[in-house]
C-alpha cells in the first residue's frame, strides 16, 4: 500500500511539473513557415523542459476555418482542449496572434503569450512578448 501512495504521490508530482505550450499557426501545417517554426520551438522548449514538455500545435487553415472572426476556429480549440490549461500560448504570425487577442480571456485567461508577427503596430497584449 505504501509503495502505491508513494507512486501516486511521484505521478501527481511528475504531472505538476509538466510544461504544456499551445502553439498556434497562421497557415496549414505543410506550409514552409509552420514547419520551420515548429522545428525551432521544439528544439528550443525541448532543451529547456526535456521530457516535461508537452508540446500542441495548431493550424489556422483558412481552408478549414474561413471565417475572419475565428468563431469557428476558436470552438474546435475549446472542443479538442477541454481540459487543457497551458503554461504558455504561442502565436505565429499575424492571424494567430489576432486569434489569441480575440480569444484570449475565453479560451486561456491568463496565459502568458509569445507572438511573431509583422504587423510593427500590433499593440503588445498584456502578459505578453513579442
Amino acid at each position: 500500500a505504501a509503495a502505491a501512495i508513494a507512486g501516486a504521490a511521484e505521478a501527481a508530482q511528475k504531472q505538476q511539473d509538466q510544461k504544456r505550450v499551445l502553439v498556434i499557426h497562421s497557415t496549414r501545417r505543410d506550409s514552409l513557415i509552420s514547419e520551420a517554426a515548429d522545428r525551432v520551438l521544439t528544439q528550443h522548449l525541448a532543451s529547456a523542459f526535456g521530457p516535461r514538455l508537452d508540446y500542441y500545435a495548431e493550424f489556422i487553415d483558412p481552408t478549414r476555418f474561413p471565417d475572419a472572426d475565428y468563431e469557428r476556429f476558436s470552438a474546435y480549440i475549446r472542443d479538442r482542449y477541454p481540459q487543457l490549461k497551458p503554461d504558455l500560448v504561442v502565436a505565429v504570425e499575424d492571424a494567430a496572434f489576432g486569434f489569441v487577442a480575440r480569444y484570449r480571456e475565453t479560451l486561456f485567461a491568463g496565459t502568458p503569450v509569445v507572438f511573431f508577427t509583422r504587423d510593427a503596430d500590433a499593440s503588445r497584449l498584456p502578459n505578453s512578448t513579442g
